[in-house]
Formats: structure tokens, sequence, C-alpha cells
């Protein structure tokens, strides 16, 4: 269980570090843009064309960071059926473990311990109950 939560809060800090990265990296570029044309922005010779490639530059951003974070949805969207299918795995794993564990107090040589307050049997009388059982099971078959 520990290695689940910590697996998830390593998975949750990547993809706020690779989020945070992108947004750096995306401003960066942006600002540097609008700094290479801040001259003819202030000048009022060449406005077009600067404002046109400022305009790009941010939609080239803008269509990056939605690329990706539609992509990071679909994955998560993924992730979040992978652990509901392995949330049921381990669920009929439980239930499996139950039916066993229910087949073993059956069995007759558990009728003679409290299983329930605790009492097991111990190995050294598992095998002196099936060995008293084997003799007696011999003798009875050499009195015939």
């Amino acid at each position: 269980m520990c290695h689940g939560i910590g697996g998830s809060v390593m998975v949750g800090g990547s993809i706020v570090a690779t989020v945070r990265a992108l947004v750096v990296e995306a401003l960066s570029e942006i600002v540097s843009t609008i700094l290479k044309y801040s001259v003819p922005l202030l000048s009022g010779i060449g406005t077009a064309p600067a404002l046109a490639a400022i305009g790009v530059k941010v939609s080239g951003w803008v269509s990056k960071l939605s690329k990706f974070i539609d992509d990071l949805l679909t994955s998560m969207g993924k992730l979040g059926t992978m652990l509901r299918e392995i949330g049921s795995a381990a669920e009929d794993a439980g239930k499996a473990i139950k039916q066993a564990a229910d087949a073993f107090a059956e069995l007759p040589i558990n009728k003679t311990f409290d299983i329930e307050a605790g009492a097991l049997p111990t190995q050294a009388h598992v095998v002196y109950s099936s060995a008293s059982q084997i003799a007696k099971d011999l003798a009875a078959a050499n009195d015939d």
C-alpha cells in the first residue's frame, strides 16, 4: 500500500514538474520574442510583422500546451481504468483467499482447535494426528 501511495506521489510530482518546465519554457520564449521585436513595436515601423511573429509564437505554444494537456488527461483516464481493474482483481483475490481460509477451517484436523480464538494446530500435532490415523488404519487392515 505504501509503495502505491509513494509511487502516486512520485508520478504526481513528475507531472507538476513537467507542466512547470513547459510553462517556464513557453513564457521565456514568448518574452524573448517580444523583446526581440520591441524596437519595431515601440518605433511603429514594422509593427504588423512584429505582432504577427509574436502571435505565431504564442499560437504555437498554446497548441503545444493544449496537446500536452489533452494527452495528459487521456493518460489519466486510462490510468483510472487500470486502477479500477486492479482493484477488482484485488477484490477477487481477497474473496478467493477467504474461501480457501474457510475451506481450511472446515478440515477435520481443525475441528479440535478453536481457530477463532487463535488456537492453530502445530505442525507436530498435524504429523502426530496423521501418523496415528495411519497406524489405526493399518492395524484395522491387519485385523481383517
